[in-house]
């Protein structure tokens, strides 16, 4: 749930571990301004709770240790849906300099160009091949 917007505000956040930007997990104490990666929170003994709430480890709620959460693994099938159509048109619209576009597992670098002169060299019945188009595939 929630994971476009997470996305979006962690790109403004640097992680309290590691320092770069991208944290999107944050401790659950008011007024605390700790952000991680989820990565970078287990290293820093942050703890995560089955009601889905975080803590720093200067932030951890006393006698609720029955309540921690033993490992962060996912056992299941889990889907995230995101609007892959509207971030295409937004790359299209505004370009690719000012968004990230990710379809599945690729990371389009640059959807390159194709102007309508080069056509006839650059595509055939089945595909189109744009000048400076570049992609990257993660494979998990």
């Amino acid at each position: 749930m929630n994971v476009e917007p997470a996305v979006k505000n962690g790109a403004n956040l640097n992680c309290k571990v590691c320092d770069q930007v991208g944290a999107t997990v944050k401790c659950f104490k008011n007024r605390c301004t700790n952000f991680y990666h989820v990565g970078c929170a287990t290293k820093d003994r942050a703890v995560f709770y089955k009601n889905k709430s975080f803590f720093c480890h200067g932030h951890i709620p006393k006698g609720e240790k029955d309540q921690e959460l033993t490992s962060l693994a996912v056992y299941r099938r889990v889907f995230i849906d995101r609007d892959e159509d509207r971030q295409i048109a937004k790359v299209m619209t505004n370009g690719i300099e000012t968004q990230v576009l990710r379809v599945g597992t690729l990371l389009f670098l640059s959807v390159g160009q194709l102007l309508p002169h080069q056509l006839l060299s650059f595509s055939n019945r089945d595909y189109i091949y744009p000048i400076g188009y570049k992609i990257v595939r993660y494979y998990w």
